[in-house]
């Protein structure tokens, strides 16, 4: 029953986001402006769903991954 609970507050609190046809512009211009190759474009794709959705913070354990990313702000932890 705890568990379920868990889950159900989990549910109640979190908000999965997709991309959309608005962040695949937001991409497009990215990958213009980056050029990413490798693992780098996974970066610009998680970067272009958030901004797509007004979200300009990315919390993150590899700050390296995103700090050359102008249009957001870096929360490390």
């Amino acid at each position: 029953i705890k568990i379920l609970n868990f889950l159900e507050e989990i549910n109640r609190n979190i908000s999965l986001l997709f991309p959309s046809p608005d962040s695949s512009k937001i991409l497009i211009h990215l990958f213009e402006k980056y050029f990413p190759s490798g693992n780098r474009v996974h970066d610009i794709e998680i970067v272009s769903v958030a901004l797509a959705n007004k979200i300009d913070h990315v919390a993150t354990f590899n700050i390296k991954d995103f700090k050359h990313i102008e249009e957001i702000k870096l929360l490390n932890f």
